[in-house]
């Protein structure tokens, strides 16, 4: 036990440490933070809205079908779309147009709007000539656009993100009032579809979307009619494993930087040679192969931990915590409807996992290496690698939308994104195993 603790000691110093939470505190500052900062879940969610919230806060995290007929969505897309309506009326140059409903203003837009009108009555397209060369016609077709786009979407400092004769992209930001409902009736209005799409029509939905011939897909679309109404936030779970693959990713960096040099140390200085020059001193490998491993995992459980609180600290999301996620969000599925508070213990677990991996690599890098600067380039490529298997494995784990379940498996196999980790797991204890084997009969 002795020479267990001087070993990780020798991990644990003052220099490695301060290295470490160096590390983490830039890549947390510069990288994680602002992604976190900026991402969807610090406003209302940009698909439904605040509605999804109203009817979590007013029926739990399962939305029964009285309480969908309760809440009212067709009334309040009537609602909506009148409002709309009443803003089209009320702006001259909708009815220069002929525009007067939403149906038409999306055909308006569709066909090219403004400018694609004028097109159409131009012998020259305007998307032949560049911007400059505009003619006065153009330029007036292509302010009507932007005026008719910024009364739709109550907001009058729009910016043109880019555009030409042919088509404009114009940016919003959405604003929301007192009443937490968005300031735009368009906003509200395509927010309220999108709600009534997940619960009103579900089945069609997911008919429309999710019916493709997978097996695994398949067979948990089965299952999910029993779980279709959860009413979880959707992009929380995307964007927890978002955040979480960096968290991995950074772990992984920092568990080599922490445990690597140790033994390549030991190997420049002389002290391996001392060490085996006794049966006992032999053991020495295990016993470095697990104070690194423990290590390791010390340092992934409590980054794990501290960036899991900060996320739903800083997201609001407590309220979540029991709800389940099994939903179908954008073109992703999320197949297992475990709680939301499993879900982080599950990604915790995975970066932990990923974060004992790196140790107990990065200590077989180092026994094998004969330099610091063999050991470092060997060291880097190894965690490189595990960082990008990590990532692909957590990011979005247990959906659809998954890397090593959609593209590698096509599908075919569920929870590879677990299954893999597991297999690399077992061939990193194969690999332990054989090397304090192979080091109790070494000569030095």
């Amino acid at each position: 036990m002795r020479l267990f603790f001087a070993e990780l000691g020798k991990i644990w110093t003052w220099k490695s440490v301060g290295v470490v939470a160096l590390i983490i505190a830039v890549t947390y500052v510069t990288v994680v933070f602002p992604t976190l900062t900026k991402g969807s879940l610090m406003e209302p969610d940009p698909q439904y809205g605040p509605y999804q919230h109203q009817m979590f806060e007013r029926y739990g995290d399962t939305l029964e079908p009285d309480e969908l007929a309760d809440f009212d969505i067709p009334g309040k897309l009537a609602q909506a779309e009148a409002d709309v309506e009443a803003v089209m009326a009320a702006e001259p140059l909708f009815a220069k147009y002929g525009v007067t409903t939403i149906r038409g203003w999306v055909e308006f837009f569709s066909s090219g709007g403004a400018l694609g009108r004028l097109a159409a009555s131009s012998s020259q397209s305007p998307s032949d000539s560049t911007q400059s060369d505009w003619s006065p016609e153009e330029r007036r077709a292509l302010d009507d656009e932007q005026a008719m786009t910024a009364a739709l979407y109550g907001d009058p400092h729009h910016v043109v993100k880019g555009g030409s004769p042919g088509g404009t992209i114009v940016g919003f930001s959405q604003e929301y009032g007192a009443d937490g409902l968005a300031t735009s009736p368009l906003w509200r209005y395509q927010q309220l579809s999108s709600v009534w799409q997940r619960y009103g029509e579900v089945d069609q939905q997911v008919e429309h979307f999710f019916k493709r011939g997978l097996p695994v897909v398949d067979e948990r679309l089965a299952a999910f009619n029993d779980h279709k109404f959860n009413l979880i936030r959707p992009d929380l779970t995307t964007g927890f494993t978002g955040y979480m693959f960096m968290i991995g990713a950074m772990v992984v960096l920092c568990a080599m930087v922490l445990v690597a040099p140790v033994t390549a140390r030991d190997n420049a200085r002389g002290l391996r040679a001392l060490q085996y020059s006794s049966s006992s001193g032999r053991r020495i490998v295990g016993t470095q192969l697990l104070a690194d491993t423990l290590s390791c995992a010390v340092l992934a459980v409590v980054v794990s931990i501290a960036a899991s609180l900060v996320f739903v600290a800083g997201t609001g999301t407590w309220e979540y915590w029991s709800a389940h996620i099994s939903d179908i969000g954008g073109f992703d599925f999320w197949m297992y409807n475990m709680t939301f508070g499993w879900y982080v213990v599950l990604i915790c677990a995975m970066v932990v996992l990923f974060g004992v991996l790196m140790g107990a690599l990065g200590f077989a890098v180092s026994l094998a290496s004969s330099s610091m600067a063999t050991m470092m380039t060997s060291a880097a490529a190894v965690a490189v690698g595990l960082a990008v298997i990590g990532a692909a494995c957590v990011a979005k784990a247990t959906s659809s939308g998954n890397f090593v379940f959609e593209q590698i498996f096509r599908s075919a196999v569920p929870l590879p994104e677990l299954i893999c980790p597991a297999v690399i797991t077992v061939g990193v204890a194969v690999l332990a195993w054989a090397l304090i084997r192979r080091e109790a009969r070494a000569d030095r």
